[in-house]
């Protein structure tokens, strides 16, 4: 006698559908409860670094979103909308990305480029974390202080609020970080990272390469995959700026010149900043062990040497260490869970220094994006009949006036990039403001007559010129926050 099928076991009966159901709810709830820490942590870390220092932004956000706003209105990839088509942004994709919400007034697209950037920092801490709380070894005291730990960094904080395409370079480098068993996937992340920040093609080369030495196919054929898939994004954009602009370089490399001095430095303070680097201080159980800690530490070491080279950067807090952060936190991660004594320590060594940097270094930058709001509003009406506008800081004059502008960096502007000096000393002078028909100059400096004692050498050059004298004269002071220092505003006399 064949015995009768259990009704809670057979999917035909109401029974077994009602208990296949309820299992795989009980798998679901079981997977939910084990994500769920991993994520609350992750993002927690995330939005209060960001709600410390929401009022951050860079003078290149408007940048950005200029171009942005062009390519939303049908008038295409220009900085000036009857301009040239110019490679004034670094990352060729970002102002795509921006372009719907570019529509908006200045501050409003501000204000979404912000939001869209902690959205993507929370999705790398979410992802970090769920790398880290999956180490089984690892104390769970420890899962929550290193998943905590990048959000709080500022280079993460500052530049997932300030509108620039920083969180997108993260949040790809950690998808690519939390992939090392698949060194395809590696390669393919982290180069397109490298569409966003060029600098980090060293990194995605050394972690590609490292995670096929991580596998059992170590073969010629699959290091060469990775590291031709790693470098293919960057080498397509080298190519689309060849046919678009006229060279495979950014322009911004040609603005400013690249100094290792200046990079040396740059990378001293930003290890310093990004605060992770005391989690990975443990050389000895790096070689010994010989494990994916050390292959992403490598990769961080091959970054940093990359920012030497090509002079670090101006914008603070470091941002090019950004990307860093996560990843540095992952390999801690990895070290603790085999030495938690030694990985405690260094956990702590790392809270009290992002801490420390993020409660008095980013404290001078929360009011940024308030005080050049306030400048733009004061400005836009004395722009209203300008006709072609000179300045260096040009991005939140952007934010004022759709009339031409004239980049005395030389960011946006191929000829002014050619031109002697670095982004802030070109040789500029007052001819070329002439030939070029400029009516007004914004030149930084302090209130007092003169404003001299803060001007950069381009604004100082054309300030004492007798020709820019005679041809210039100041109408208006517009003060920057509460420093004393702003921008004269001279309107073209003759």
């Amino acid at each position: 006698m064949i015995a009768a099928p259990d009704s809670n076991t057979n999917p035909k009966k109401p029974g077994g559908i009602r208990c296949s159901f309820l299992r795989g709810m009980t798998r679901i709830g079981q997977g939910v409860s084990r994500l769920l820490p991993s994520a609350i942590f992750g993002a927690l870390g995330v939005v209060v670094g960001c709600l410390f220092v929401w009022g951050y932004t860079v003078d290149d956000a408007w940048i950005s979103l200029r171009y942005a706003r062009h390519l939303a209105n049908g008038a295409g990839y220009r900085f000036n909308a009857l301009g040239p088509s110019t490679d004034g942004v670094t990352p060729l994709p970002w102002p795509f990305l921006l372009a719907p919400f570019a529509r908006y007034e200045p501050s409003r697209a501000l204000l979404f480029a912000k939001a869209l950037g902690v959205a993507f920092t929370i999705v790398a801490g979410v992802r970090s974390a769920r790398e880290i709380f999956a180490m089984p070894t690892l104390r769970r005291e420890l899962k929550v202080l290193y998943a905590l730990l990048p959000g709080l960094s500022l280079p993460v904080a500052a530049y997932a609020v300030s509108g620039m395409e920083t969180p997108v370079a993260v949040v790809l480098v950690v998808w690519a970080v939390t992939s090392l068993s698949a060194p395809m996937r590696v390669a393919a992340f982290s180069g397109v990272a490298s569409l966003f920040r060029p600098e980090l093609v060293p990194f995605a080369i050394t972690l590609s390469l490292g995670s096929v030495f991580l596998t059992e196919k170590r073969t010629p054929t699959a290091f060469l995959s990775a590291f031709l898939l790693s470098v293919l994004p960057f080498a397509l954009a080298s190519v689309v700026r060849a046919v678009a602009f006229g060279s495979v370089t950014p322009l911004s490399l040609l603005a400013k010149p690249s100094d290792t001095l200046h990079g040396a430095l740059y990378v001293a303070g930003g290890l310093a900043l990004v605060g992770m680097t005391p989690l990975v201080f443990a050389p000895l159980q790096l070689w010994r062990e010989k494990g994916t800690p050390l292959v992403i530490v490598c990769a961080c070491i091959m970054h940093a040497l990359a920012l030497v080279v090509v002079g670090g950067d101006w914008m603070a807090f470091a941002r090019l260490f950004a990307p860093l952060a996560f990843p540095l936190a992952i390999a801690g991660a990895g070290l603790a869970s085999r030495g938690p004594k030694s990985g405690a320590v260094r956990g702590v060594a790392s809270l009290l220094l992002t801490t420390f940097v993020l409660l008095r270094v980013g404290a001078t930058g929360r009011n940024v994006t308030r005080d050049r709001e306030r400048l733009i509003a004061s400005v836009t009406p004395l722009l209203a009949d300008a006709k072609v506008i000179a300045a260096l800081d040009i991005g939140w004059v952007s934010a004022a006036t759709e009339a031409n502008i004239v980049d005395l960096a030389g960011l946006t502007d191929p000829q002014i990039a050619a031109l002697p000096g670095g982004h802030t000393s070109k040789r500029v002078d007052v001819a070329m403001l002439l030939g070029r028909n400029v009516d007004t100059v914004l030149l930084y400096g302090s209130r007092e007559p003169g404003g001299g004692a803060l001007r950069r050498v381009v604004e100082a050059r054309l300030s004492r010129s007798e020709l820019f004298a005679s041809h210039y004269q100041q109408r208006a002071f517009l003060p920057l926050g509460e420093s004393g220092a702003g921008y004269a505003l001279f309107r073209r006399v003759e």
